[in-house]
């Protein structure tokens, strides 16, 4: 098989306080495709030689540990956070093996880096995020969990120094929420005999006044009775089953969403609407498997996630079908396109953004080859059966048939993932534009039924549109 790229980095002796005549340690990635690689290291006697290790991990190297994460089940249970010594001048480089992080059912490992004497891994626990962190010169310590400020739904870290080729030890970690603005933290982790604290060092501004909003975690039960999580933003007031809804989703690619805070989003609900963050399969929300369950022609999993969300919310009594807007873009495109022609008795309006919406021509397009390994192959007979099974482009039927909710479609002016095409199966005047306008205003439009005016566009409005 042929790399798609190759790379090479070295970690200079400056970073464990070697001697700068020392010999660096130098690393080779070969990229199989997305998602897998291959890790080579320049041994003692000068050779390149490969790491026994999985193709499809993440991972995090420094001068004596190597820290990844299982993607399959091949060597340790998949999303298992795995720690080894790492020797890269002697002729076995890989040596003793430590099981950090073991997922249960709902939990997955969110992010993950080795500093120069810690390792710090965030751990999302049915949504609720965990930072750990693990002394490494201590051969007998285990992780242990820092406490975090209340109202943080997600917790990312960075080293203060991006490159951190001197081996500093000091994070900034920023925690956000929904209804809480973003907040950056320092974490001072150069003294190991004193107890690791977050220091506020600013806070972003507030765009919405969140007084009386709430935030719910909630979960929908999907077609194979596997539990789907997802947030509710709900307003100061609202009426039993006639909330204006309008649901989020991506669901490919192993992309895991989070809560974050938005002023549109804090606009759209202080106008006395609801924002919904579903996380379907084949995101990496709740692990690899979660991932991978979705992937080629477990695809409808990620559709059926994403209606049970919608239907959760009628069975809460929160809204109805014809209050209830959804939108998407890319891989999120090609989801809300599948609910207007698979599901169309479920939402009121569709707002489909740069969709993939013909699954037996997407590998032609420009960057549509490197999508295969997440979607199939539509060269291969096998595959093109639950490819077209779902695709938007033959499952659309006439307008005799089907009531349709009404729909939107945005495209950049400009884009090489884009390819516009009238599909012969469309039928005359069905309602797809290319417009650019605010979601809240377009959602919020066509919830109230008022008419939606495409702008000027290169993309003409009875077309289709395939993108990346």
């Amino acid at each position: 098989m042929d790399d798609v790229y190759g790379a090479a980095y070295t970690i200079d002796p400056l970073y464990w306080g070697g001697e700068a005549q020392e010999r660096p340690i130098e690393i080779f990635l070969q990229g199989l495709e997305i998602g897998k690689v291959g890790i080579s290291v320049r041994n003692g006697a000068g050779q390149i030689v490969k790491l026994d290790l999985p193709r499809e991990i993440d991972y995090s190297i420094n001068h004596k540990h190597l820290l990844w994460r299982a993607k399959t089940d091949e060597k340790f249970a998949t999303g298992s956070l795995i720690l080894q010594d790492f020797s890269p001048f002697s002729e076995a480089p890989l040596g003793q093996t430590r099981v950090l992080f073991a997922p249960k059912d709902g939990q997955s490992v969110a992010q993950f880096s080795l500093l120069k004497s810690w390792a710090v891994f965030v751990v999302s626990d049915r949504m609720v995020p965990k930072l750990y962190l693990l002394d490494l010169t201590d051969p007998k310590a285990e992780p242990q969990a820092l406490d975090l400020p209340d109202g943080l739904q997600t917790i990312r870290f960075r080293g203060l120094d991006a490159d951190l080729t001197l081996g500093e030890e000091i994070l900034t970690v920023t925690g956000e929420g929904f209804l809480t603005p973003p907040s950056a933290y320092r974490l001072d982790l150069r003294d190991h005999a004193k107890t690791p604290q977050l220091e506020l060092t600013g806070t972003a501004p507030r765009y919405f006044d969140a007084e009386g909003m709430v935030s719910e975690l909630f979960e929908a039960t999907s077609e194979d009775g596997t539990k789907v999580p997802y947030h509710i933003v709900l307003p100061k007031s609202w009426t039993k089953g006639e909330l204006p809804v309008l649901i989020y989703g991506y669901g490919g690619f192993e992309v895991s969403l989070s809560p974050s805070y938005s002023g549109t989003t804090g606009l759209f609900v202080e106008q006395g609407g609801a924002y919904v963050q579903a996380y379907i399969r084949g995101g990496g929300e709740l692990g690899p498997q979660w991932h991978e369950a979705a992937r080629r022609g477990g695809r409808h999993k990620a559709f059926e996630d994403f209606v049970a969300v919608a239907r959760d919310l009628v069975k809460r009594g929160y809204s109805k079908p014809s209050r209830i807007a959804c939108t998407g873009g890319s891989n999120g495109g090609l989801l809300t396109s599948v609910m207007l022609t698979r599901y169309p008795d479920d939402f009121g309006a569709i707002w489909t953004r740069v969709p993939v919406t013909d699954m037996a021509r997407f590998h032609k397009f420009p960057a549509g080859r490197a999508w295969m390994d997440e979607y199939g192959n539509p060269d291969v007979p096998e595959d093109l059966a639950f490819l077209t099974a779902y695709s938007p482009v033959h499952q659309v039927q006439t307008a005799s048939a089907v009531t349709y909710p009404r729909p939107i479609s945005t495209v950049p002016p400009m884009t090489t993932g884009c390819i516009p095409r009238m599909p012969a199966g469309l039928p005359s005047g069905f309602p797809i534009w290319g417009i650019r306008r605010s979601f809240t205003n377009s959602v919020r439009a066509v919830m109230a039924g008022r008419e939606i005016r495409p702008s000027r566009r290169r993309v003409p409005p009875w077309a289709t549109v395939s993108c990346g």
